[in-house]
């Protein structure tokens, strides 16, 4: 089952998200969940836990996003946990 995309300010339900979204929501959605993930894991988890939960739930969606744009998203999204707990490092 494909999603609509989540609105800016709506509360995130990931139960919904876990089927994967169509085009238009993908990139939104994909923030959502790097955020929901990274904040609750410590960096060192976040390319060997993380960044595969990612790419296999790309895959559910339809069409997946190319990997340089799930990447930049995972980049983006990473950069703003690691300024939100006060480090200097960028990826």
């Amino acid at each position: 089952m494909l999603l609509e995309p989540v609105g800016e300010h709506e509360k995130t339900d990931f139960s919904k998200l876990v089927g994967g979204v169509g085009t238009g929501g993908r990139n939104h959605s994909a923030a959502s969940i790097l955020g929901g993930l990274l904040r609750y894991q410590p960096t060192h988890q976040w390319n060997e836990l993380v960044w595969p939960l990612l790419v296999a739930w790309n895959k559910t969606n339809r069409p997946p996003l190319d990997q340089r744009e799930l990447e930049q998203t995972f980049n983006s999204i990473a950069n703003a946990e690691l300024k939100r707990r006060g480090a200097v490092t960028n990826l």
